[in-house]
């Protein structure tokens, strides 16, 4: 004949105020483990906006030289090799991320170059 084995637990019942206390432990665990990342898309989120800014002062400038000199759009284009749809959503600042070479030829075609230079953060 087998002995029935009783089984022990090892720990108590838990009381439903001390499982409101192991969840919201848990949750506030979880949510320092992505800190991290909220963070750096934070930042992300931020170099994005700054460059962005920066982009559309440049195109503000393009645009301005542009009209100083008196090219059309189809002129800078020709010059520049840029299709137009392209060439106007650059001068206007909607063009989404422009490379450095294509601000680059806006500019030469403009008689102009682009400087980029590293300064001291404020």
């Amino acid at each position: 004949m087998k002995k029935k084995v009783k089984r022990v637990k090892s720990h108590p019942k838990l009381t439903p105020a001390k499982q409101a206390e192991l969840k919201q432990a848990a949750e506030s665990e979880q949510l320092h483990r992505f800190e991290p990342a909220v963070k750096a898309h934070d930042l992300r989120m931020k170099q994005m906006a700054i460059n962005k800014r920066l982009l559309k002062q440049l195109a503000t400038q393009l645009d301005k030289v542009k009209s100083e000199h008196k090219f059309s759009l189809a002129d800078l284009s020709d010059r520049s090799g840029i299709d137009r749809p392209s060439l106007s959503r650059l001068l206007n600042g909607k063009a989404e991320n422009p490379t450095i070479e294509t601000l680059s030829r806006v500019a030469e075609a403009l008689g102009k170059r682009i400087s980029i230079e590293l300064l001291e953060k404020k």
